[in-house]
């Protein structure tokens, strides 16, 4: 998943930097959080290579496809809907800048950065107002020097990869080669004339790379003696941003025209383009330093279901608010409507639970004691009691999120708070009521789940007080790789599995302590574990 995300950023670099002047490509990089990796990669190549270029690869196979889809759809999109692509692009800019004020608070006060913004600032603007277009060159019948020419165009305009603002093709269009490139490359895509071509791109990427791997050393130095300054610098680069493409796409182009329909169009996608880079801060940010097993990062599946379907998502979670608002409504017929939410979740989510041992369930009042692993196992335990309804016990702070708390409110959960000896207290007294009452409880007795994976953890005894005082079983469910369902960043297919074990009647262990029986449990739901580790080979 992390090359892929890798390679999707390279091509977003790739198309937009070629695309549309006004963007830099390393305005862009910083924009995706890629771009000291990349600074870094292209610096320590010849020192560490193989690193270096498992970040490389990918990167730079992204820019070359984004950048041959810019050569083919940069005289369609970009010429036909310039609004609509500012609108856009800007709306990135905008959804990146949270990040960047978060990483410059513990610097607000210092002076010399805001100087060096400032700088910046203006140095750009003035950069935009004096670059002029150069005659356009073509690739026909070139010798020796156009060649050299050619080579230190490379060299050039490597700056615009490595220094942010200033943009790729601003600086091909000040010096005349932008549509001889853009042309090239489409050439190539097409199988015109290759050999040739590849020799041309070939020339001017050597020059290039000699560009970039220089002024990646320095930029590396840079960032190591002057850390808090050049978070100042990449800071300015991308709130200048916004100016230079206004002023190249919209300002400075002849061609520019404005029209009702580029406007709702770039309104519609560039609220889509604000929500994804917002997204895509939440599943990689590096400050969150959390059990994996809570990290965003790692909550792809998630968000993939919520997005999938994002209309059917607004109308269950709609129709879930005005539920928990009719008390007419029954806990069963409650408890059918939050079953057909479920099933929909696995199924956008592309989950299949694998649910074994169902002839152990009946209707009758029971505690179900389950093992913890990840954010999954409320969803996956209760789909698969989906003929059997009950509720569930859980902490506050984890159910304070939209469709979790609606979730508990439609299944009367029971809420504690685990640093609150009096709510807990009170919390199982209401659950030993309802147990009395004929309703049945999912209580996760491990209390909280780390990195754990299939391994159990320490067992809480104090929800076991609940079975005794209202005489009912205990049935023991074992789940087993639901940490992988939002504990991995994957949108693969994935069966994890919900065991179901013989019930322990209350008979069975009215005359043994909390502790023993916590114990019988731990080794029913062990023994479960390890069956399932022999059968795949664990």
């Amino acid at each position: 998943m992390k090359k892929l995300s890798i390679l999707l950023k390279g091509i977003v670099v790739g198309f937009v930097s070629c695309a549309i002047p006004g963007v830099s490509a390393s305005t862009f990089a910083i924009i995706l959080g890629v771009y000291y990796t990349m600074i870094e990669s292209i610096s320590m190549i010849l020192k560490n290579f193989k690193k270096s270029m498992s970040f490389l690869v990918f990167m730079l196979l992204g820019y070359a496809i984004g950048a041959l889809l810019a050569a083919i759809l940069v005289s369609t999109i970009y010429d036909k809907y310039p609004l609509a692509i500012v609108i856009i692009i800007i709306c990135f800019i905008v959804g990146s800048l949270p990040n960047m004020i978060k990483d410059l608070i513990p610097h607000i006060k210092k002076v010399s950065g805001w100087i060096v913004f400032i700088v910046i600032v203006g140095l750009f603007i003035a950069y935009s107002g004096f670059v002029v277009k150069h005659e356009e060159i073509t690739f026909v019948d070139m010798n020796y020097v156009d060649y050299i020419k050619l080579l230190i165009i490379g060299l050039i305009t490597s700056i615009t990869l490595v220094i942010p603002g200033m943009d790729f093709a601003v600086v091909l269009l000040s010096l005349g080669y932008y549509y001889a490139i853009m042309d090239l490359m489409k050439n190539l895509l097409f199988l015109n004339d290759v050999l040739n071509n590849l020799l041309i791109l070939g020339t001017y990427l050597v020059g290039y790379g000699v560009g970039c791997f220089l002024l990646s050393n320095l930029i590396k130095k840079l960032v190591k003696k002057h850390e808090a300054i050049m978070k100042f610098a990449t800071f300015a680069f991308v709130v200048v941003s916004p100016y230079m493409i206004i002023k190249k796409c919209i300002i400075d182009n002849d061609g520019f025209y404005y029209s009702n329909g580029q406007l709702i169009v770039g309104i519609i996608i560039a609220i889509i383009a604000l929500l994804s880079v917002m997204l895509m801060y939440r599943l990689t940010n590096k400050d969150d330093k959390r059990v994996n097993a809570m990290k965003k990062r790692n909550m792809l599946r998630f968000y993939f279901t919520l997005i999938r379907e994002l209309p059917v998502t607004f109308y269950y979670l709609i129709k879930m608010k005005k539920m928990t608002k009719k008390q007419e409504l029954t806990f069963e017929e409650k408890y059918a409507f939050c079953q057909k939410i479920l099933a929909k979740v696995n199924k956008l989510g592309n989950v299949y639970p694998v649910v074994v041992g169902l002839e152990n369930v009946d209707k009758n009042a029971t505690l179900y004691i389950v093992n913890h692993q990840g954010r999954y196992d409320g969803i996956g335990a209760l789909s698969a009691l989906k003929d059997f309804p009950c509720s569930f016990i859980a902490d506050k702070k984890r159910i304070c999120w939209p469709f979790y708390r609606e979730l508990s409110t439609l299944l009367e959960a029971i809420e504690l708070e685990l640093d609150n000896p009096r709510s807990e207290i009170k919390a199982l007294q209401e659950m030993s009521e309802g147990l009395i009452n004929g309703r049945s409880y999912l209580a996760f007795i491990e209390g909280k789940y780390e990195d754990n994976g299939n391994n159990l953890q320490e067992f809480k005894t104090g929800v076991l007080k609940t079975a005794y005082r209202a005489k009912v079983k205990i049935t023991p469910v074992v789940l087993y790789d639901t940490y992988l369902v939002y504990g991995k960043s994957s949108i693969k297919k994935i069966s994890p599995e919900i065991h179901f074990l013989k019930p322990i009647e209350y008979e069975e262990f009215a005359e043994i302590n909390r502790k023993e029986l916590a114990d019988i449990i731990k080794e029913k739901m062990q023994n479960e574990i390890n069956m399932i580790n022999t059968r795949k080979g664990v």
